[in-house]
C-alpha cells in the first residue's frame, strides 16, 4: 500500500470484524458506484435541482465515511447545506470539483492497493 493514502479503512475494518471479503466488497462497491453518484450530483447542480443534489449527497455521505474519506467530510456537509438551503450556490461548482477529485484519487489508490 502506498504511504500517503487518500482513505482510512480503520472504521470499515472495525465493523467487518476481520471479514476481509466484506471489506473488499465494500471497496469494490465504492469503486463501482462513486463515479455514477458523482455524475448524478454534477447533473443535479447543472440543472439546479438542489433538493435532488442534497438527497444524493446525503445518501452518499455514509459511503464516504465507510471508506474513510475523513478529510472531505466537512466538504460534503457544506455541499449538503448549500444545496438544501440554496445558499452560496456560486461556491458549489468548486466544492464539487474538490469532492470529485478526492473521490477519484481514492478510487485510484484503492484499485492500486487492493489490485482491483
Amino acid at each position: 500500500m502506498n504511504e500517503k493514502r487518500t482513505y482510512d479503512l480503520q472504521y470499515l475494518n472495525k465493523i467487518s470484524a476481520g471479514d476481509e471479503a466484506f471489506v473488499r466488497d465494500m471497496i469494490q462497491q465504492f469503486i463501482n458506484e462513486a463515479p455514477q453518484v458523482l455524475l448524478e450530483i454534477s447533473e443535479y447542480m447543472d440543472q439546479k435541482r438542489w433538493q435532488d443534489m442534497y438527497q444524493t449527497l446525503h445518501r452518499f455521505a455514509p459511503t464516504l465515511d465507510f471508506i474513510g474519506l475523513n478529510n472531505i467530510h466537512d466538504l460534503v456537509l457544506t455541499l449538503e447545506k448549500r444545496s438544501f438551503h440554496q445558499e452560496e450556490l456560486d461556491k458549489v461548482p468548486e466544492d464539487l470539483v474538490q469532492l470529485t477529485d478526492h473521490c477519484l484519487k481514492a478510487i485510484e489508490d484503492l484499485k492500486e492497493d487492493f489490485d482491483l
